[in-house]
């Protein structure tokens, strides 16, 4: 666990990461955060990241002339 001193040192960046990775570790199931025998949470696709996932691989596409736009263009 880090002390006092080390949290001072570090810089704005790593705090915000810090508090991200603990708000993260936070949110998993105390059986999924166990180092022996972990508990797997189980993923899900919802819908908008499908919907995300389609735009993407529509604008990714190759044309008729098989180029692949740039920039999704």
């Amino acid at each position: 666990m880090a002390t006092a001193v080390g949290l001072a040192r570090r810089s704005p960046g790593e705090a915000r990461e810090r508090d991200r990775f603990d708000a993260d570790l936070a949110w998993l199931p105390e059986a999924a955060r166990r180092l022996a025998d972990p508990t797997p949470v189980p993923a899900t696709v919802r819908p908008a990241l499908t919907a995300l996932h389609r735009r993407i691989a529509e604008r990714m596409a190759p044309t008729s002339t098989g180029a692949v736009p740039r920039n999704g263009r």
